[in-house]
Formats: structure tokens, sequence, C-alpha cells
């Protein structure tokens, strides 16, 4: 944390009823988040700005970052009144609104705080993957209590920007020729499948990660919805397999989804969105992190066990 990153959270602080608040840094990605204590109650504090290097522009869509913001507020309120799904509850500031703008153009939002744990150190067992089926297939079908919103579309133009950016990556020499080539094929074959289900899309998380869901008392949360969007639902739970990273436990998780949907799951979609999955890591990140010998490493490994038995 740097002077302008506390003088931005002091600007930003100042904004809510607080009465003494306290705030801790937890980390920088497409937003500078804190967790922010005042007496008994308990924030999700947001500063929306993308760290250095990071190009999040690609989930997007046409839309500016602002109205994607209030698409998100929107979508969680509407979540709320749903009750299918436990997700935070966005808090307004001193003026009645839910985002402002700070003087230097960041835009600040604020969310209630769920209690409970990320799943990063919770082990996986066939009952917790079930949970994870079902609260992913939840949220999938609150598309039909949801209007339209403003949010990226998930569709072979989507799929075309990571196509441009792997030409950069491969100019740049950021990851080897022989993978830009495979990942080139997978995503070329992704393309080709959202187009032909473009009128199937629902609403996808489209960031399902351990540190994106909170476990408390039985119940399972998604978090983030910042990169929420239209899509097939092999997208998000391509990344749930990933997560999981147990072959033995995928038919938990399916089970578990198909217990609350009527979508039976495409499997050769699902290894598809799995590995695009992945792409899109390294495609976001390769700026970044090209130098980094853990992340090359990585990217030989994915190569290895997911890509080629895909192609």
């Amino acid at each position: 944390m740097n002077d302008y990153s506390n003088d931005l959270l002091e600007e930003a602080l100042g904004l809510y009823n607080f009465t003494n608040p306290k705030a801790d840094f937890i980390r920088h990605n497409e937003n500078i988040t804190y967790s922010v204590t005042d007496g008994i109650n308990k924030y999700l504090f947001r500063i929306h700005a993308e760290a250095e290097e990071l190009d999040f522009s690609f989930y997007r869509g046409n839309f500016d970052r602002e109205t994607l913001i209030k698409s998100e507020i929107d979508l969680l309120n509407r979540l709320l009144v749903g009750n299918k799904i436990t997700v935070q509850c966005p808090v307004k500031n001193k003026i009645g609104e839910y985002i402002y703008r700070l003087k230097n153009g960041y835009l600040v939002t604020v969310l209630s705080w769920l209690d409970g744990e990320t799943l990063a150190h919770l082990e996986f067992t066939k009952e917790l993957v079930f949970q994870i089926g079902q609260m992913t297939a939840t949220l999938h079908k609150s598309i039909d209590i949801l209007p339209s919103l403003n949010r990226c579309y998930y569709d072979d133009e989507f799929v075309d920007k990571f196509l441009a950016e792997l030409k950069i990556t491969n100019e740049l020499h950021h990851i080897p020729t022989e993978t830009c080539d495979k990942i080139e094929k997978i995503t070329t074959q992704l393309k080709r499948i959202l187009k032909r289900e473009k009128t199937n899309f629902t609403i996808v998380h489209s960031d399902m990660s351990k540190s994106n869901m909170i476990y408390n008392s039985g119940t399972i949360s998604p978090i983030d919805f910042s990169m929420c969007g239209y899509g097939i639902p092999e997208m998000d739970l391509g990344d749930l397999v990933f997560m999981i990273g147990n072959s033995e436990l995928e038919h938990s998780l399916f089970t578990g989804y198909e217990s609350v949907s009527t979508h039976k799951i495409n499997k050769d979609y699902l290894k598809i969105c799995e590995a695009f999955g992945v792409i899109q890591y390294i495609l976001i990140h390769h700026k970044q992190l090209y130098s980094d010998e853990r992340f090359q490493n990585k990217i030989a490994k994915w190569s290895t066990t997911i890509f080629d038995p895909l192609l």
C-alpha cells in the first residue's frame, strides 16, 4: 500500500455513514478491495481500479465500467428479492446512492460482508461438491426472474478478443509458439460452439474459483459478480471441474447440478470450457507474469494435462 492508495481509501470511507471504520487490505486485481469493520458491522469495500498490467476489458463487452457496475448492483438486489441464493447486499452511501465517483474518477461501491470462509482451505468431499453443483444450477436458473441486464455476452465475438490477444502474446514470445497453436485450435472450437448456442445462453458467474465462494453453516454462497454475464452453463461448470481438480468428484458436481437444473450437461462442451478457463488466465496475465518461471511451468503443465488430451 502507498500514500496514494491510502488517500483514495480515506476519501472513499468518508462517503459512508461509518462511525469508526477500520480497513484491512484484501487484494488488488480488477478492483482494490478491503474489509471494513465499523463497530459490530463489517463490509466489503471496493475501489474499481484494475491492477497495473492486468486487462479485464475482455469482460466488458460494449459497456462502460459504470454501466456494468450498475447492472451488477441490480443483479445482486434482484437475487436478494428472489431469495433462492445467498449473495451480498449492496450498501448505499450518505447521499443514498450505490455508486460514487472519486475525485480521480475511480468508482466506489460497498457490499455487506458474508460470514464464513472461502473454499481455499476446505477439503473437497462428495457432499461439498454436490452442494456446489446445486448452488451453480440455482444461479443459472435465476435468469428466469431477471430482466435483461447490461452484461457481457460470452459469445463468438468475445472469443475473438482472446484470439487477437493470443496473436500479441505470440508476437511478444511470452509463451511458446507450440502452446499458442494449441490455444488457437481450442479457442476456435469454442467460438463455433458459442455461435451455435447463443440462443440458449443463461446467466453465468464466469469466475468460479475457490476464493469466490463462501461456506458458512452448510451454505455455499457465490461472491464477486464483476465478470458475470451471459453464456453457456458449461463455462461455469468447466471452471468448477478445474477448480476441484479431482475426476472422481465430477459425478457429484454434475449430479448436484442436474438435481436443480433441467439442463443436460454437454461433456464435450465442458472439456473445451475447462481449457478455455485456463486460456483466459494465461492471456489476461501474460504481460504481467511472462518472466515468472512459475507461470511458465504452469503453462507447460496445462499444455500437457489439459490441452493435449482435448486436442
